[in-house]
């Protein structure tokens, strides 16, 4: 099956929109307004889960599913196994059990300024929220819509337990999970042509009238991050609202033409590995913003050269850790094959 250029293309938009999100957070904390955070958190991660349900309903094969799943797994516990090795190798006091800890996703102790390791929560619910979703729609395909409806009613109405400790072990797939589960499945029915106009314009209907009943909003639009850790209606509302102006875009030639061309259609068939470089370059930027902050620069001045800058270190990052995935496969490969015995050579005789 030939790929889709405008899915990889908005994934590349997404992995795109999450560095911009992590260079005006961390390192932008020393200089970017404070209403930036908010406004930059109307693209983020709630697009990559619509995508992500819209990229398996391209899945014909269910093992193929699953194994995208174990792939996802071990590239995650490969790379932090690395991250692991890195801080041991710099002299960092960080335990062996540290490690176990990372590989069943328990990031509780991790520090507050850790752009690694801080950014891994996604991988926890996108395997949890990826399971879910598949059993659901192997079991009963046509439930999906229906599923999603309900969750998205009951988020709007319950808030979805705004009380919730999202910092600890496995109970963030509980909050999380509910909320990103329906943003899967719309994707998912998206693609299968199950998600009608008017379900879009009921979802986008509440969408706006919780913004219009939120009291203080924009206050509550500036602390947006407040509403993401854990996932609430608010940050529901907004990220819907950007979704749906986002796909009736993508209806205009000029940006499905941009949408289609190679840098981010790049970037969207190699999600992974970007996210995974994200947190790397984003430590980075650290350096460059301490230099050039003394100076005083004008906030914008000196973000977009800084996200121009984390973009292309993540993208060289990635094409490292994909160039590192290869040979070590390869390596693995070469162990695992069984070496053939040659039989002797037959002596051949003469009459």
């Amino acid at each position: 099956m030939s790929r889709d250029h405008l899915l990889d293309g908005l994934k590349g938009l997404a992995v795109a929109a999450v560095i911009f999100i992590h260079s005006v957070f961390w390192s932008g904390d020393l200089y970017v307004p404070a209403w930036m955070h908010g406004a930059c958190l109307w693209i983020d991660v709630p697009l990559f889960f619509f995508l992500a349900g819209w990229s398996f309903s391209k899945v014909s094969d269910p093992g193929k599913a699953w194994r995208n799943l174990w792939r996802l797994q071990w590239r995650y516990m490969t790379f932090v196994a690395l991250v692991w090795l890195g801080y041991r190798l710099a002299d960092y006091p960080l335990p062996a059990i540290r490690l176990l800890e990372w590989f069943l996703h328990d990031y509780h102790k991790v520090q507050w300024d850790d752009a690694v390791m801080g950014s891994m929560w996604f991988v926890r619910v996108y395997l949890g929220v990826s399971v879910a979703a598949i059993v659901l729609i192997w079991f009963h395909a046509r439930a999906a819509l229906p599923v999603a409806l309900v969750l998205v009613g009951a988020m709007y109405f319950s808030q979805l337990l705004p009380a919730a400790d999202w910092t600890s072990g496995w109970l963030p797939i509980v909050a999380f999970g509910v909320f990103y589960l329906p943003l899967f499945l719309l994707g998912y029915c998206r693609a299968k042509g199950q998600l009608a106009w008017y379900w879009y314009a009921l979802i986008a209907v509440q969408a706006a009238w919780q913004l219009l009943c939120t009291p203080d909003l924009v206050n509550a639009l500036i602390n947006l991050q407040a509403y993401k850790f854990p996932a609430q209606s608010l940050y529901f509302s907004c990220s819907w609202l950007s979704l749906c102006v986002l796909l009736l875009l993508t209806r205009l030639p000029a940006l499905a033409w941009l949408l289609t061309r190679e840098p981010l259609r790049w970037l969207g068939r190699n999600a992974i590995h970007a996210f995974f470089a994200q947190g790397i370059s984003t430590t980075l930027l650290y350096i460059p913003v301490g230099l050039l902050t003394p100076l005083h620069p004008y906030w914008l001045a000196l973000l977009v050269p800084m996200f121009a800058l984390n973009l292309y270190c993540a993208v060289q990052i990635a094409r490292l850790l994909k160039a590192l995935e290869r040979l070590v496969v390869s390596r693995v490969r070469t162990w695992l094959r069984p070496t053939s015995v040659q039989s002797p050579a037959r002596s051949s005789s003469r009459g």
